[in-house]
């Protein structure tokens, strides 16, 4: 069986959720930002306390 590892982009701060993981597509309907629990509990890697912090960027108008 092969298995593929999911791999976290970043930690940011986003306002509703808190600190979380912006992760890509493969956590399905939870993508793109993922809370450190489910993080951890979807398999992802690095370990959530790895991930480099990054502030979330303004949306574009």
């Amino acid at each position: 069986m092969t298995t593929s590892i999911r791999r976290g982009l970043y930690r940011t701060v986003v306002p509703g959720i808190g600190e979380c993981a912006r992760v890509d597509m493969r956590a399905g309907d939870a993508a793109p930002y993922l809370e450190r629990d489910m993080y951890r509990l979807l398999g992802f890697a690095p370990p959530f306390e790895e991930l480099a912090f990054k502030e979330k960027p303004a949306p574009e108008r």
